[in-house]
């Protein structure tokens, strides 16, 4: 051990050799494939082989024109001296394949600007609504009376008022509508009409 430099008992290595009696190789056949794929050498290796130049089959190859000299000078290369040979006339067809080569593949973007031209104007619609008392819905919660009503249009609230009618008395209830809260003490019978103004600037929807 000490006279080799470096000398190491128990190398990275030794994890592929599971004993003479492994069935497998340990990881080797993985960690080449990995190494290949993404080690520097097995990258080069690749793009050498993919970026080789393609071999380039000319008809004026040196090849070529010698199995094409075979074939014009058969007859006196061969003659007509066997005891089974005789000339012939063959008449036969030359092909010749040549193969271009393009990428398909072209992606080109576009962009356009598209403006809006013409007249235009922003308005504003004011609509006043009244909702009859046959619209709310009613509903106790406890000790609370609890009554909501749904929008019959979707805007913005600019200002708002309720209508109360008592069919008993109120003695001087206490009400929260549209962010407002306010009193109503009416006898039976009795008719006012109340200002919401917490209702200016509610949003409201159908």
């Amino acid at each position: 051990q000490e006279s080799i430099p470096s000398y190491n008992a128990n190398p990275d290595e030794t994890k592929y050799y599971g004993g003479v009696t492994a069935g497998g190789d340990g990881g080797l056949k993985n960690d080449g494939t990995t190494e290949w794929a993404t080690g520097e050498t097995g990258k080069t290796i690749t793009e050498s082989f993919m970026n080789k130049p393609k071999d380039i089959l000319s008809p004026d190859a040196p090849f070529i024109q010698t199995g094409r000299d075979v074939v014009n000078r058969a007859d006196s290369i061969v003659g007509n001296t066997g005891q089974q040979c005789s000339a012939q006339q063959i008449n036969r067809s030359e092909f010749t394949n040549y193969t271009c080569e393009r990428d398909t593949m072209v992606e080109e973007y576009c962009t356009r600007t598209a403006s809006i031209t013409g007249d235009w104007k922003y308005t504003d619609e004011y609509r006043e609504v009244t909702i009859p008392h046959s619209q709310f819905r009613f509903s106790m919660n406890g000790l609370k009376l609890v009554f909501s009503v749904t929008a019959p249009v979707t805007g913005t609230v600019e200002s708002a008022s309720l209508s109360v009618y008592a069919a008993f008395f109120f003695l001087n209830s206490r009400y929260t509508f549209m962010n407002t809260t306010f009193n109503v003490g009416l006898a039976n019978g009795q008719s006012d009409t109340y200002p919401l103004s917490g209702a200016t600037g509610l949003q409201v929807t159908q």
